[in-house]
């Protein structure tokens, strides 16, 4: 995946765990802590350096 990619795909995770489609999830989970550090760059884009593997693997599990 590249930048832009990823930045996509890790937008549209956080608009879905806001509408609740991901009840599972609870304020304690990794992957919640891990999109809580999550920056954008200065052009507005995901940073990359701010995501780690627990969300890339995240990512590739989505359909």
């Amino acid at each position: 995946m590249n930048r832009y990619e990823i930045h996509e795909k890790i937008t549209h995770l956080k608009s879905r765990l806001e509408q609740g489609e991901y009840g599972f999830l609870n304020a304690n989970d990794p992957i919640i802590h891990s999109l809580v550090k999550v920056k954008l760059s200065e052009d507005g884009i995901i940073d990359l350096d701010t995501v780690d593997t627990s969300i890339i693997s995240a990512l590739n599990s989505l359909k």
